[in-house]
Order: structure tokens, then C-alpha cells, then sequence
């Protein structure tokens, strides 16, 4: 397996949502994952930043008006760089039996990992499961839940009145 060292960390929707999953596990991994690399960069693709939009919007306004505070925070105070797909990906997905089986969405989140040498968190389980983009997938740390920093704590308490079933953010 290839070392995380100096990898791009790239998350997804599931890993983003995940804070707020209706699954104990899934939500105290991702909280842990966010916590602990407060002061780290990480980087989302543009598509993924959207999927997560559209499963917030299919929630009540008064449930988003919980919820957003705390994702305007956590964009704002990590560094969470929000990329787009370049026609480098484009091409590797064209030209990657791998990748080509995947739905055009993972298959272009995975060539965009790849390309970029990263190291993608995820809970979605088509990806985990898939032997061949191994070396590219993160492992949650298992350990005690972590808090986060005093400035989000509390909003994120607060954007708790979002549960999500992360299995409907998996796309397929």
C-alpha cells in the first residue's frame, strides 16, 4: 500500500455528510476525520460540494437553516480547497477499463485522486470494496470521538438536526 504521507487528501460527499449520518459509526469517524485534520488542507471536488447541496435542499428550510451555519463555517475556517475536474481526468476515465465501469461521476472523482497522486476518504461502499483503487483510499482511524474547536462546536451541535442516511448519497 502506498503511504499517505504527502498525499492530496481528497474527501467526498459521503465523508462530508457523514457528520451529520443517521449511522453512530459513519458520523463519529467523520467528525474524528474533520477534527483531527482541522489545521490540515483538504480537497473536494466542485461536483462533490454540489451532491452535498442537493441532499441538503431535499431537507426542510427549516432543517437548512440548522444545518448551513456550520458547513459556511467549516468552509471558511478549514482549508478545504473546492476543485474542478480537468480534462486531464476526462481523458484517464476515457482511456482506464478501471474507471470506465464506474458511473461517470465516481469514475471522474477517482481519476481526479489518482491524477493528483491523493488519497481519497469515503464511506461509500462501491468504492471501499473495489480491490483496484485500494492504494487510493483512506482508513477512517477508530478512536474516541472527537470535538471540534470551540468556534464550531456549538454549530455544529445545533446543524445536528440534519440526520442523513448517507446509503442515499451514495451515487451509483
Amino acid at each position: 500500500m502506498t503511504s499517505n504521507i504527502n498525499r492530496k487528501v481528497f474527501i467526498d460527499s459521503t465523508t462530508f455528510l457523514g457528520m451529520h449520518s443517521d449511522d453512530e459509526r459513519i458520523r463519529v469517524e467523520s467528525v474524528n476525520f474533520f477534527s483531527s485534520r482541522f489545521n490540515s488542507s483538504l480537497y473536494m471536488s466542485a461536483e462533490q460540494v454540489g451532491i452535498c447541496d442537493e441532499i441538503v435542499w431535499s431537507y426542510t428550510r427549516e432543517i437548512q437553516d440548522l444545518y448551513y451555519p456550520f458547513m459556511d463555517r467549516i468552509h471558511t475556517e478549514m482549508d478545504i480547497n473546492r476543485v474542478s475536474y480537468s480534462y486531464q481526468d476526462i481523458n484517464l476515465v476515457i482511456d482506464d477499463d478501471n474507471l470506465n465501469r464506474l458511473s461517470t461521476s465516481k469514475a471522474l472523482l477517482m481519476a481526479q485522486v489518482i491524477n493528483n497522486d491523493g488519497v481519497i476518504y469515503t464511506h461509500d461502499h462501491n468504492l471501499l470494496n473495489n480491490e483496484i483503487f485500494s492504494k487510493y483510499i483512506g482508513t477512517f482511524d477508530s478512536y474516541q470521538y472527537l470535538r471540534f474547536k470551540s468556534s464550531l462546536s456549538e454549530s455544529y451541535s445545533v446543524s445536528k438536526a440534519l440526520k442523513v442516511n448517507i446509503g442515499n448519497v451514495i451515487y451509483e
